[in-house]
């Protein structure tokens, strides 16, 4: 019974440590929008239109 809290205790400070210290790349990259795709999130929100979007695109 002893081992099992151990254990179960162990767990739950690597499951801490994790959710505090982690900056993995995955997060940084995800975060990180391209021009581009601004761009294109207003397109699809209608913000712009298809013209406006062609040519902001080419100087992207």
């Amino acid at each position: 019974m002893m081992i099992l809290f151990w254990v179960i205790l162990l767990f739950l400070l690597v499951f801490i440590f994790r959710g505090i210290f982690q900056t993995g790349p995955s997060e940084i990259v995800s975060q990180k929008e391209t021009a581009l795709d601004i761009l294109k999130k207003r397109l699809a929100n209608g913000e712009i239109d298809i013209e406006e979007f062609k040519e902001k695109s080419k100087f992207l």
